[in-house]
């Protein structure tokens, strides 16, 4: 409950005034609520408070606040509206959880504001005797991405999640590795195209050994028939690595592609002349064109899908409506309402209601004749007491030496002292 701080020490501490506060409306109207209900020897006032705008109007004492320090952005705000309401002589007593570095942040910023700031941890001996008693041993949870231990259970979890230090922490490693991965992807890509130009510079060379071989090696004469036979070729690309090309000045030089080099003179290995590559690139053109249009026909294949299952959808909501004009109307009760409670004075006992006398109801039972059972009177048998004589002829007979004393009455009898009024 907000503000149970407060409202203990206005019922309790008996001090001359009590300003509760919160920052949200519905805690203020909880809050109020509470006070209705409860009686308070000292002026209790509730309302909303907002640290960013501080009217002061009053200064105290003594200021209570319980676990605000969560808000890292309103941080500042909370120490300029302590500085603000709080008296030269006054103390704030701030309770909050270890969440974090949140509590070390506040007691730096305070003691930068210019408050004398004390660490107390153990702030009662029975209230920590308590919470020994009570307090059970949770499981921690690492957060990798914050390099700290928090408690492992749902809502603290959810709360550190929901931290602005947590999601900026999770963006910067998402950047992180996306950097990597484009780092990576670059390296993949150039030892890719290092080992490509190996394959091409061995192919290269297999195929000129083969051609300068062709009527010496054995291996390479059937080589060479296979390849005339079936028309095949061994490089697998026909692709030259030297391109013709034109400076400014407008002279022919050429390029290798592959290691960079240029020379004013034709390679013996052959060129890519210009009208090649303007070929090329022309048929590498078309070909991109004809992926872009086969790109827009599936494109426009999924939209007709699509609209064809929204038309199927109105389709099937239209005769869904229509089927609802032969439904069957059910009879539906109205709905009871309760009474409504009086907000009064809570009564431990209830409250009083009246009594009504039920009407005899006729249930048209047959009518009998009431019997009456007669009395029987049973004669107690008359008792009959029996004395018994004995006749002492002496005291002396007796054995024994027997003496008379007259009784002695005194003259203040006893109020329960039964006396004797005559000799009868």
């Amino acid at each position: 409950m907000s503000c149970l701080a407060g409202l203990f020490a206005a019922k309790y501490g008996k001090p001359k005034l009590v300003v509760v506060t919160d920052g949200n409306k519905a805690s203020v109207d909880n809050v109020q609520a509470t006070l209705k209900c409860n009686e308070f020897e000292t002026t209790v006032i509730c309302k909303v408070l907002k640290w960013n705008i501080c009217s002061v109007t009053e200064k105290f004492d003594v200021i209570l606040c319980a676990d605000c320090l969560f808000f890292d952005e309103a941080r500042a705000d909370l120490i300029e509206c302590l500085w603000a309401y709080l008296k030269d002589d006054g103390i704030a007593y701030v309770m909050a959880p270890q969440r974090g570095d949140t509590l070390d942040s506040f007691l730096l910023q305070s003691n930068g504001k210019g408050f004398i700031c004390k660490k107390i941890t153990n702030y009662s001996n029975v209230v920590w005797e308590k919470r020994a008693d009570y307090w059970k041993s949770q499981e921690r949870k690492y957060c990798d991405f914050c390099k700290c231990w928090i408690a492992d259970n749902k809502p603290s979890v959810e709360f550190h999640e929901k931290g602005r230090r947590h999601q900026e922490n999770v963006k910067r490693r998402i950047k992180t590795i996306s950097k990597n991965s484009a780092k990576a992807q670059r390296d993949s890509d150039r030892t890719d195209a290092t080992l490509k130009q190996m394959e091409i510079a061995a192919l290269t060379a297999y195929r000129r050994d083969v051609e300068s071989n062709a009527n010496a090696d054995l291996t390479s004469i059937a080589i060479n028939k296979k390849l005339k036979e079936e028309n095949l070729s061994i490089s697998g690309e026909n692709k030259k690595i030297w391109h013709e090309a034109q400076s400014k000045e407008g002279q022919i030089y050429y390029w290798n592609v592959l290691t960079n080099e240029t020379s004013w003179e034709p390679p013996k290995e052959g060129f890519l002349s210009l009208k090649d590559q303007r070929d090329e690139k022309d048929k590498q053109t078309a070909k991109e064109l004809k992926d872009v249009d086969k790109a827009r026909r599936i494109e426009g294949i999924q939209r007709m899908q699509v609209v064809k299952q929204e038309e199927e959808e109105e389709r099937a909501r239209l005769a869904r409506d229509q089927l609802k004009q032969y439904r069957v109307q059910e009879d539906i009760p109205e709905p009871v309402y309760g009474p409504i409670i009086d907000p009064g004075k809570n009564d431990p006992y209830g409250k009083w209601q009246t009594v009504k006398q039920s009407e005899n109801i006729d249930l048209q039972l047959p009518v009998q004749q009431e019997y009456i059972e007669c009395p029987v009177v049973v004669e107690p048998e008359p008792f009959v007491k029996e004395f018994k004589e004995k006749t002492v002829d002496s005291l002396a007979s007796m054995g024994e030496c027997s003496s008379f004393k007259k009784r002695k009455i005194s003259s203040l009898a006893k109020k329960n002292t039964r006396q004797r009024l005559d000799d009868d």
